[in-house]
């Protein structure tokens, strides 16, 4: 089997997963979509390709701490507001790795951190 697109995989996140299965706030979605948003485009700037080019190999956990650390240390946000970002990120992770488990190899700050259900 084939694994999913990134950007079919981030699709059903936002409406399948946080709309319709866990009805979260509309709040929710925009904070979710707006760190989505700025970790796409700090790890594009960093691997120098496109934001339609990333797929998820490009999504490490190296890629991950360094925009937590940017975000807080360059942007000058709060803790607060970095770890919001955190929950953006690790909510997507989990999505990927029960829809496509061998995903989360390279992850591996991923699972790890995953609430039993």
């Amino acid at each position: 089997m084939k694994p999913t697109p990134f950007p079919q995989l981030l699709h059903a996140f936002f409406h399948d997963w946080l709309v319709q299965q866990r009805n979260v706030s509309h709040h929710t979605v925009l904070s979710y979509r707006d760190s989505w948003r700025l970790f796409l485009r700090f790890v594009a700037a960093r691997t120098t390709k496109s934001v339609a080019k990333l797929g998820l190999t490009d999504l490490t956990a190296v890629e991950v701490l360094a925009f937590l650390q940017h975000t807080e240390q360059e942007r000058k946000a709060s803790i607060g507001t970095r770890n919001c970002r955190l929950a953006a990120l690790r909510s997507f992770f989990r999505f990927v790795g029960s829809r496509e488990p061998l995903a989360l190899a390279h992850w591996g700050f991923a699972h790890t951190h995953q609430t039993s259900t």
